[in-house]
């Protein structure tokens, strides 16, 4: 390559304070060992990061997931009660529909077709022809 030139000896001098190589190489090392810090330092980050969580996450307060646990077994609990409830409710709602509506027609027809009356009431029964004259009369 023109304007660049590479010897031996770059490569290969060493540096009098820690014995390694200076040059090209060197920064290379430097690359990598920086890498392999800067790595580590993330997975330390991320790992201290998970257990501060994971604290939060298992908290025995109102923000714990055995608080959310206990709160569906409410909320399943609550749905269970509601839907009795709502069964009881029909079967009230079917109670007042045939008193308001059964009776009613039943007092009507138990009047009409068999002559029964209530016990307070009296009964008055008109005859649409004169009774005939009974020859025993005196």
């Amino acid at each position: 390559m023109p304007g660049v030139t590479l010897s031996k000896s770059s490569a290969t001098n060493l540096d009098t304070d820690t014995g390694r190589p200076t040059g090209r190489l060197d920064n290379v090392a430097r690359a990598q060992n920086l890498s392999k810090l800067g790595q580590i330092i993330v997975i330390v980050a991320l790992s201290i990061f998970l257990v501060a969580l994971n604290d939060e996450l298992w908290r025995f307060d109102n923000r714990g997931v055995q608080q959310v646990h206990h709160l569906r077994d409410a909320v399943q609990e609550q749905k269970e009660e509601n839907a009795r409830l709502d069964e009881r409710n029909k079967a009230l709602e079917a109670e007042v529909l045939s008193l308001k509506q059964g009776l009613d027609a039943m007092e009507e027809l138990a009047r009409t077709e068999l002559g029964m009356i209530r016990k307070d009431e009296t009964f008055f029964r008109v005859l649409e022809e004169p009774p005939a004259e009974s020859p025993h009369t005196p």
